[in-house]
């Protein structure tokens, strides 16, 4: 919009007086009058009655609302979705790729280890040029099936407690939110380069830290409970501040009221399967791998076939006294 013609298309809302600094989409000559106009009439009704019934539904049993089912049972994705991501082809192109990703990354918090396997199908968006690898197919086909048996998240009670359930294994970290057993959401996330190398203890804590600030809007104000596999742990909020993690970390703890509980790792089992990768994955990435010195077979069969180095073999064999710096082990 022209400074000049700002004021023309001031507006007035039950909240105050406002204007557009850009050109506003429909009519976009009248919206002063007519939104003035529809405030003086109907002053005494607003966010009362005054509703436009073609898109108002009274009495469901299920509500969809951005792109999730909500009911008495709890959240979920909509079916037309899921069935959409269920037949998405197979990606031919770096922006079919990301168009999946987009539409699977909107259903996150329902796909356990979700940034586990996002990785592989991320790493095929930066080939140049576009390569569809073993890998990529392996995570394509279990975000498509873990979609597919997405489970039912609970709705929030902020008049009961709430629960973080956490762990950390050597790569990643995986969390839930829950109350009286039932998940709210699942949030699992790679751990930084700089933390792989860090202590067993240190990372626990970043994983604590990292939940609680996820969910903040669900834990601020209210006193809720921490379970991890940690021992050491339990005693955080008596334990002597000793390390500069242990000052960095707490202070992102402070102003929440929580308790600490330590649960054998065997009974923690959501948060410990969200920080490992699903066995059901047939996924290579993660296996340890150990050095198979193949270098020196490989070369000794290239220079068998290679008539310059055979002839040269054959001279300091046959007079191993001018060329003392080689021996007949060394020849071989």
């Amino acid at each position: 919009m022209h400074f000049a013609d700002v004021l023309k298309m001031a507006f007035r809302t039950h909240h105050g007086h406002y204007e557009f600094k850009v050109m506003p989409f429909g009519l976009c000559n009248a919206s002063l009058y007519f939104q003035a106009t529809m405030n003086m009439i109907f002053q005494p009704y607003l966010r009362q009655f005054v509703l436009k019934l073609s898109k108002c539904f009274f009495a469901q049993s299920q509500v969809e609302y951005l792109g999730h089912l909500v009911s008495s049972k709890g959240v979920e994705p909509v079916a037309s979705k899921v069935e959409t991501i269920r037949q998405w082809p197979v990606p031919h192109s770096t922006k079919a790729l990301r168009s999946f990703l987009g539409l699977a990354r909107f259903y996150r918090r329902f796909i356990r280890g979700y940034p586990t396997i996002a990785t592989l199908l991320v790493k095929a968006t930066t080939m140049e040029p576009f390569q569809w690898i073993a890998q990529a197919q392996a995570g394509f086909d279990y975000l498509k099936e873990a979609l597919s048996t997405a489970p039912v998240l609970t709705l929030p009670d902020f008049t009961k407690s709430f629960m973080v359930e956490t762990d950390a294994s050597g790569v990643d970290m995986g969390t839930v939110l829950s109350q009286q057993g039932h998940p709210i959401a699942f949030f699992s996330k790679p751990f930084p380069p700089k933390l792989l190398r860090a202590s067993t203890y240190v990372c626990e804590l970043c994983v604590i830290t990292t939940a609680v600030k996820k969910w903040r809007q669900y834990l601020l104000g209210h006193r809720f409970m921490i379970i991890t596999d940690h021992h050491n742990l339990k005693e955080l909020l008596s334990q002597v501040i000793e390390t500069l993690e242990q000052h960095m970390y707490l202070a992102h703890l402070m102003g929440y009221d929580y308790l600490i509980q330590y649960c054998f790792g065997t009974n923690n089992q959501v948060a410990d399967a969200l920080s490992r990768l699903p066995e059901q994955t047939p996924v290579m990435a993660m296996i340890l791998l150990v050095p198979s010195l193949t270098f020196l077979e490989e070369l000794r069969c290239q220079l068998d076939n290679h008539s310059g180095y055979q002839h040269q073999r054959r001279t300091i064999l046959d007079s191993l006294t001018t060329h003392p710096e080689f021996s007949g082990n060394t020849c071989v």
